[in-house]
């Protein structure tokens, strides 16, 4: 029997200074949460970026979700530093797969196909 997968994705503002943080975990929490007791296997797919991307992949890995990172371009570590590239290497070592979605030479062309991957594989 074929386990059936539901996939959430996952792209966002990097800049969270707006947002109450509270607020926003506990929301985010509670729809992952829901999305999760309604079925067997989940997964969240993120190219976990600073801010909503590295929020909701932190938090769905301690609900149980599977990390999957399509990212936009092999050098993509080198647009992290200080907490936020803590976090990154932090969440790429527990994805379950990482991979660079499309061999761009421009960067805005790389992280629009990351985020169309996101889309077409939920």
């Amino acid at each position: 029997m074929n386990e059936q997968i539901f996939r959430v994705g996952v792209t966002g503002h990097r800049d969270l200074s707006d947002f109450n943080a509270i607020v926003l975990f506990e929301q985010i929490a509670t729809e992952l949460m829901e999305l999760k007791a309604k079925r067997a296997r989940v997964q969240l797919l993120s190219s976990i970026a600073q801010g909503a991307d590295q929020l909701c992949a932190q938090i769905g890995l301690a609900l149980g979700y599977e990390l999957i990172c399509p990212l936009p371009f092999q050098l993509y570590r080198e647009d992290f530093s200080g907490d936020a590239l803590e976090a990154y290497d932090s969440l790429l070592r527990q994805a379950s797969q990482a991979f660079v979605v499309a061999d761009e030479t421009d960067r805005d062309a790389a992280y629009l196909s990351a985020g169309k991957y996101v889309v077409d594989h939920c």
